[in-house]
């Protein structure tokens, strides 16, 4: 497996649940129609009790795969998994008891009332009445639409619908939330309020697992990641650390001019500069001390002159991260289909 080898300085689970509740172990998944694609290749991690674990990627990663291999919708071509300490390919009616999923799609129905799409969930997970009532109630309330429970879905907006998607995978108290893209799509004010509800879950001990496009939502919400791409895992550990591992300092964008090659060479022999990366025609210039670099860069570049915005340093974000990991992974190995 090729892996960005200091990502993988991991500082581990939170500090009050240091159990490992996901184990997987060199878990693979090769499709074979109508050509062999290894989709997950050889995949070995833990997740840990009570913490927000992101996986994260460009489309065709393996993230679905994963996903799914590990809520024994898939079974693997080899390897395996344990949740809880179940196997996924031989004990999962188990693990679907202690699990709940919430996937892309919709699948409530519109014509019925929230109270009625999850009670109609509840029975088929053959929650007694009364429990189910009980949770239903509680379930609302979490999600911010108990003066909604009998109105039907039609009427809900999108953030809406996805809380309460999110509420009825856990109606039957699983210890583990699987989210597939939870606010894909929505507006800033109802992803805040998915947020919320996922941090509000987390906090009575369920450990949530989801996968998201959006980097600032893993960032706010993940104690630790994994980014995939091309089938494996190429860095797993907290967002912060992960920033701070790959660029040990702020950063500075321009756009790439003309004769590239020979201004790269210059501004890595500016004093200050850690490293210099080229990609999507911008330089990215990683420093320690962006005033010592910057009045240096403006003499090599002429600005003003070439109608460039004047360069100003700023943090790393967990989004640099991404386009450098899985850009590197693009160029090293090649991207799956």
């Amino acid at each position: 497996m090729s892996t960005w080898e200091g990502a993988w300085n991991d500082p581990g689970p939170p500090d009050h649940s240091p159990r490992e509740i996901i184990t997987a172990l060199h878990l693979t998944r090769v499709y074979r129609h109508p050509r062999a694609i290894t989709a997950v290749n050889d995949v070995t991690f833990s997740i840990f009790e009570g913490e927000i674990f992101g996986l994260l990627g460009p489309n065709g990663a393996g993230k679905t795969t994963l996903f799914r291999m590990l809520t024994t919708l898939l079974r693997p071509s080899a390897g395996g998994a344990f949740i809880d300490g179940h196997s996924i390919t031989e004990e999962p009616d188990i693990i679907r008891s202690i699990i709940g999923v919430c996937s892309q799609n919709t699948t409530l129905d519109p014509d019925l009332t929230a109270w009625e799409n999850l009670d109609f969930y509840g029975e088929l997970l053959n929650l007694d009445p009364e429990v189910r009532d009980a949770r239903i109630r509680d379930l609302l309330k979490v999600s911010g639409l108990s003066d909604r429970g009998g109105l039907p879905i039609r009427t809900f907006s999108r953030g809406m619908m996805r809380r309460l998607e999110i509420v009825r995978a856990f109606i039957h108290n699983p210890r583990i939330l699987f989210l597939d893209e939870p606010t894909m799509g929505l507006d800033p004010a109802s992803r805040q309020a998915i947020w919320g509800q996922i941090r509000k879950l987390n906090g009575h001990g369920v450990t949530v697992v989801l996968t998201t496009h959006y980097m600032d939502e893993a960032a706010r919400l993940c104690h630790r990641v994994a980014f995939m791409d091309t089938g494996e895992i190429v860095a797993i550990g907290a967002p912060q650390s992960l920033v701070d591992q790959i660029f040990s300092g702020e950063i500075i964008e321009v756009p790439l001019p003309p004769a590239s090659e020979r201004l790269c060479g210059e501004v890595l022999g500016i004093p200050g500069v850690i490293s210099v990366h080229a990609d999507g025609g911008l330089l990215q210039i990683v420093t320690r001390d962006p005033d010592q670099v910057l009045p240096e860069l403006r003499r090599l570049i002429p600005f003003e002159g070439a109608g460039l915005i004047d360069p100003v340093a700023r943090p790393p974000t967990l989004e640099d991260v991404f386009i450098r990991l899985t850009g590197e992974a693009r160029k090293g190995r090649g991207r799956m289909e």
